[in-house]
């Protein structure tokens, strides 16, 4: 799924490998389909981060530059 996810960034769909019962199987996911489905982790983080810079008196203008950690900012 992680290099699904990194592949969509520059494609517009890919296979994600699936192996069940030892039968080997592909789901093709759409860049379409992966945002509609991680949606709410993006509007979770983007409420987050804007309660931060409200905590701090900052607005986004205000940002020079923003360093991303952790294996979602891929």
């Amino acid at each position: 799924c992680e290099r699904a996810k990194r592949r969509l960034s520059a494609a517009a769909k890919t296979t994600i490998p699936l192996r069940g019962a030892g039968i080997d199987h592909g789901a093709e996911v759409t860049r379409t389909q992966f945002e509609a489905a991680t949606e709410g982790l993006v509007q979770a983080t983007r409420t987050t981060v804007e309660t931060a810079l409200d905590d701090a008196g900052l607005t986004w203008d205000k940002l020079d530059r923003v360093v991303l950690v952790g294996g979602p900012t891929h």
